[in-house]
Formats: C-alpha cells, sequence, structure tokens
C-alpha cells in the first residue's frame, strides 16, 4: 500500500471487508499499526472537528466561480387549493375576492355534513370565537349546499359564517379528511388541520396577533 501510493501519488484506499466484523478488526489490530510504523498512517488528530483534519490552505485552494438555478422537474410543493371557484349564495364568483383578502382568514372545507352536530363541533365553536376576538374572517366552502346551510342554520352560525359553493372535485382534493379547516394569509395556505386536529388549531390560531 505504501509503495502505490509512493508510485501513484494516491492519497488514500477503500478497503472493502469480505466478512464482517472479522476482517475489519483483524485490519484495525494489524494493518493499522503496521501503517502507523511506517509513518503513513496517523497516530493521532488534530483536533475535535471535522475543519481540524482539513488542509490549512483548503479556503485558498478553491475559487468560487459561478451559480445558477435550473428547473429540472416541477416538484409537488404547491397549495393544496387551486383551479377552484368559489361561489356565493347570490351566484357571484368570488373567488378572486377571497384570496385576494389582505392578512389571515380561515376556510373550513366539507364534501358535505351528514350530521348537524359532529363531534367536531365543540372544538370548532372555540375556533370560531378566538377568530372572531382576533378580527379574523372564517368561511365555509361545500359542494353541499343543502347539508353545509343546514348545519349553519342548526348552529346558529349564519350571521358569522359566509358560505361558498364550489365544484365537488375540488373541494375533494382540498378536504380529503371531511372537514378540513384551512388558514389562508393573503390567500395562500398558511397552515391546514383535520377535524381530528382542530385542538392544534386552536393553539395556532390564539397565537396569531389581532388586527
Amino acid at each position: 500500500m505504501c509503495e502505490i501510493a509512493e508510485e501513484t501519488g494516491a492519497d488514500g484506499f477503500m478497503v472493502r471487508d469480505a466478512l464482517l466484523p472479522a476482517y475489519i478488526l483483524d485490519f484495525v489490530d494489524r494493518i493499522i499499526p503496521a501503517l502507523q510504523r511506517r509513518g503513513a498512517f496517523r497516530k493521532e488528530y488534530s483536533g475535535k472537528t471535522l475543519r481540524d483534519q482539513l488542509p490549512e490552505d483548503l479556503d485558498s485552494s478553491y475559487v468560487f466561480i459561478k451559480r445558477y438555478d435550473k428547473l429540472i422537474r416541477k416538484g409537488n410543493a404547491e397549495p393544496e387549493i387551486k383551479d377552484f371557484s368559489l361561489v356565493s349564495e347570490t351566484g357571484q364568483d368570488s373567488t378572486q375576492e377571497i384570496l385576494n383578502r389582505p392578512g389571515y382568514q380561515l376556510m373550513l372545507i366539507s364534501r358535505s355534513f351528514r350530521e348537524t352536530n359532529p363531534a367536531w363541533n365543540k372544538d370548532f365553536a372555540v375556533i370560531l370565537s378566538v377568530a372572531r376576538a382576533k378580527q379574523i374572517p372564517v368561511i365555509l366552502v361545500s359542494s353541499d349546499v343543502a347539508q353545509a346551510t343546514a348545519w349553519l342554520d342548526a348552529n346558529n352560525l349564519r350571521p358569522f359564517i359566509p358560505f361558498y359553493g364550489c365544484d365537488a372535485t375540488a373541494v375533494k382534493t382540498a378536504a380529503r379528511a371531511d372537514p378540513t379547516l384551512y388558514l389562508l394569509k393573503k390567500g395562500t395556505i398558511a397552515d391546514k388541520w383535520s377535524y381530528a386536529h382542530f385542538n392544534l388549531a386552536i393553539l395556532k390560531i390564539a397565537e396569531i396577533a389581532g388586527r
């Protein structure tokens, strides 16, 4: 190994074991001490960090030339809510109006409301209370107009939560857990929670500074 390094200028070897752990132990116990006696392998390290082991002239031996960014493949980090429209109960397309609103807003999205008093109702009542205290608007989006409005009426929420209809496919995509609560900031998704994690939404919303 020493002869090869001297003749070729190699600065290291990759050693592959054939039998673990016996061959590794043999190499460490027999080969390394022999290399150390010849001065071909260090007996101690110059420091405790990786940088301590690097050459002193490392920084001067590398020169930054240029950096450029290139899109190799479009990723999947786009917001879940896209390519959809929100229609008010009067039939008006309110998509841009809602998405362009400044500040925070909450969007409860559901495919349907089979119950007027679901298990998550209590947590949502707290969410609504905190949101109102912070002056954060809350809207309801669903593809099932009849069930959604029935839920609003049964819980006396009509004065506080406007309803918007949406295409069933878009709602299903946005609310894989039914329902799902979105926190939007200037039309961008800041956070979201399934109905099973509405308790976490309460904590998050409570941290938002009021208007």
